[in-house]
């Protein structure tokens, strides 16, 4: 949480708490402000991805005039600093090798497997 906070500083982002209804948390761009829901202080992953994703908002403001462009890109911009390529190709080699010797088969089947299983 505390590297969030600290790249919300460098980006001279305001992050507070607010009662928010309809959304864990928001975005004003015209204020560099962060808007996060109280009720996020008891869910710290939710908390790192709802801060993620508004600060997301702000990396990726150049799509501000197309809301639903602007929403996709803040959230891959999250799920990309949150869990690094590097990090996400090991956990995917893990979760093959596992299966695959689970279940006796090569790792390319493995693999499909879990392919065919998670589209």
């Amino acid at each position: 949480m505390d590297e969030l906070l600290n790249l919300a500083r460098q980006e001279q982002l305001a992050v507070q708490w607010a009662d928010l209804e309809g959304g864990l948390g928001r975005y004003i761009l015209e204020q560099r402000l962060i808007l996060l829901d109280r009720s996020l202080r008891f869910d710290r992953a939710l908390c790192r991805a709802v801060l993620a994703h508004e600060i997301g908002h702000h990396m990726t403001r150049q799509y501000a005039d197309d809301p639903s462009r602007w929403e996709a890109a803040a959230r891959a911009w999250a799920l990309r600093y949150l869990i690094p390529d590097s990090a996400a190709r090991a956990a995917w080699r893990r979760a093959v090798e596992e299966v695959a010797e689970q279940h006796g088969v090569p790792h390319a089947w493995a693999a499909a497997r879990l392919l065919e299983v998670i589209m």
